[in-house]
């Protein structure tokens, strides 16, 4: 599977490239939507992760998910934030359930894995 990660905490963001690929997953990691939109217009991605708020960037994870989404309707997405207040909005987005940080790394398999909308909070 093609997992792409967007966060620009590089801490978190190496980790889950570490943890998938040592799942068999092949993952491109970028700290921001401009660096990001480039290489998705090149590449095809199953499934991504993206952090809501993106630091410095202009654009935030719930416009990139937006545009990632129109340019690929099939590509799975999950928003990332250690702040629940914004569960609702990533609801409201259509974009399913929010991922809370700190997560559950074999839960957050699973839901990559089987698809399941479970708890992947720790």
């Amino acid at each position: 599977m093609k997992i792409l990660v967007v966060d620009d905490h590089y801490a978190t963001a190496r980790l889950l490239k570490r943890f998938f690929e040592r799942e068999g997953h092949d993952v491109c990691v970028f700290p921001n939507a401009s660096w990001c939109l480039p290489e998705f217009r090149k590449s095809r991605f199953d499934v991504a992760f993206i952090d809501i708020i993106l630091g410095d960037d202009l654009t935030n994870g719930l416009e990139l998910a937006s545009e990632l989404k129109r340019r690929d309707p099939d590509l799975r997405l999950n928003l990332m934030s250690a702040f629940w207040s914004y569960s609702d909005r990533v609801m409201c987005a259509g974009f399913g359930e929010l991922v809370r940080k700190p997560f559950e790394l074999e839960a957050l398999h699973s839901k990559l894995i089987n698809g399941k909308r479970d708890s992947v909070e720790k």
